[in-house]
């Protein structure tokens, strides 16, 4: 049977634990952990979203958030217009939503209170339990879920049409989060929405 007891996901022992979560915001989290998956230089456990974020939960962030629509027709789409320093304020926002001690918080505002030109990455980003972005190793070794091809499914492109959404197929509109198959570690439109 699953255990649902509450863990550190950087904690080695997961044996018997499921390897995924729902927070607060109902986003799916996988926790990934590159030493018992192999093929990575990563030497933590980390959790990623199964799906981009929507416009809809960016919204419920920031209310006023305009989605260019000629892109993203519907709030199930993932959110665009967002600039970096509005994913790590997002990130803190999460944390907050969380319930996650502020010290615990990956982002510091710049000297003005803004997350601008100025804002720093903690030192120690990897060790908190706050939400964060990706670093881009965890986000190759999240894509690529143990594949050394081309792409997490292997390398024929026309299964590409059952993995990702992109210019030829979509006619240059994202389309709904999770809509097509995720790859092997459940994470969806890791090559393209």
């Amino acid at each position: 049977s699953e255990q649902t007891t509450k863990q550190d996901p950087r904690d080695g022992r997961w044996a018997g634990v499921r390897r995924w979560y729902v927070n607060g915001q109902g986003q799916t989290m996988v926790i990934l952990d590159p030493a018992e998956l192999g093929g990575s230089l990563l030497d933590h456990h980390f959790a990623i979203c199964s799906h981009e974020v929507t416009a809809a939960e960016f919204r419920r962030f920031r209310p006023k958030h305009r989605q260019q629509e000629s892109i993203a027709p519907s709030d199930d789409c993932p959110a665009n217009s967002v600039s970096w320093y509005d994913a790590a304020e997002y990130c803190n926002w999460l944390s907050e939503q969380e319930g996650i001690d502020k010290n615990q918080w990956v982002y510091e505002p710049n000297d003005n209170g803004q997350y601008a030109d100025g804002m720093k990455i903690k030192r120690n980003a990897l060790e908190l339990m706050g939400y964060r972005l990706p670093t881009e190793a965890e986000w190759e070794f999240a894509c690529r879920a143990g594949c050394s091809g081309t792409y997490a499914f292997g390398e024929p492109v026309p299964l590409l049409d059952n993995y990702a959404q992109y210019i030829l197929k979509s006619a240059g509109l994202s389309r709904s989060v999770g809509s097509l198959l995720p790859n092997a570690y459940g994470l969806f439109d890791m090559h393209g929405n």
